[in-house]
């Protein structure tokens, strides 16, 4: 599987707002970008999985490519939001948790 690396993706880090040197998830349904430090504290923490971890349990990741990948704390867990371009040129939105790979919409979803 290929990865483009966007403005919006880094694989050891995913850019946005910043916040509390040690993220919490909390329990607001806004979501909260988190900063390349603040996701690296916790992965090396393991609260959360690193993105490759999550892209390689990912089904049907042979049939995408990825284009954008954010992460959030959003409603108390924190949860990748992976945009992805399939051949026909649709882009769809996967929603993991990042705790667990659980796949928190449908696939397809957009």
């Amino acid at each position: 599987m290929e990865i483009t690396i966007t403005s919006r993706l880094c694989l050891t880090c995913l850019l946005g707002a910043t916040g509390p040197a040690y993220p919490q998830a909390g329990g607001t349904d806004a979501p909260r970008h988190l900063d390349h430090t603040q996701v690296r504290m916790l992965v090396q923490s393991r609260t959360i999985h690193p993105l490759r971890w999550v892209l390689d349990r990912v089904p049907g990741r042979d049939r995408y490519r990825v284009v954008g990948v954010e992460l959030e704390a959003q409603g108390g867990r924190y949860v990748y939001e992976i945009q992805t371009l399939d051949a026909r040129g649709s882009i769809s939105r996967l929603r993991i948790d990042a705790s667990d790979g659980t796949l928190l919409d449908p696939p397809g979803y957009r």
